[in-house]
């Protein structure tokens, strides 16, 4: 269990080498998940999906949101996340995480129907048969 997958026991400004929640301890029906991106995975991924192509008759506004949404559905389809081996769907956002300052994808896990008791949460970044990482992080699910 690494310090570093809880922001409140985590150093602050410490660089996140990978996934993070709130804490070890959740009470409260959903979890936020954050989940780094970095540099290097941009360059991988232009090896897998193909670059954005510009539709005509757009706005800008309007090409820009497409843009937007076509990246983002991309890397909503390179991260697999699990609760206790079971997969779920998270829908993340891209966010620059306040804790770090660090570019990364934002989602929450809805923990509303699970039983109180010890947790794991699963995250599979695919980046390519040589390039996929994996973290698990346990919590406890305590419910209020």
């Amino acid at each position: 269990m690494y310090n570093s997958y809880y922001a409140d026991t985590a150093e602050k400004n410490c660089f996140l080498l990978g996934p993070q929640i709130d804490s070890d301890i959740i009470s409260q029906g959903a979890l936020r998940l954050f989940v780094p991106k970095y540099r290097y995975e941009s360059r991988l991924l232009d090896k897998i999906y193909d670059d954005y192509i510009e539709e005509e008759g757009l706005t800008k506004e309007e090409q820009d949101k497409k843009e937007t949404a076509y990246y983002l559905n991309m890397q909503n389809e390179y991260h697999d996340v699990s609760l206790n081996g079971k997969p779920i769907e998270v829908k993340f956002m891209r966010m620059n995480y306040p804790n770090t300052d660090q570019n990364g994808l934002i989602g929450y896990v809805d923990l509303a129907e699970e039983s109180p008791g010890r947790k794991e949460l699963k995250i599979i970044k695919k980046l390519g048969e040589e390039n996929t990482r994996e973290w698990t992080i346990p919590f406890q699910y305590v419910k209020k």
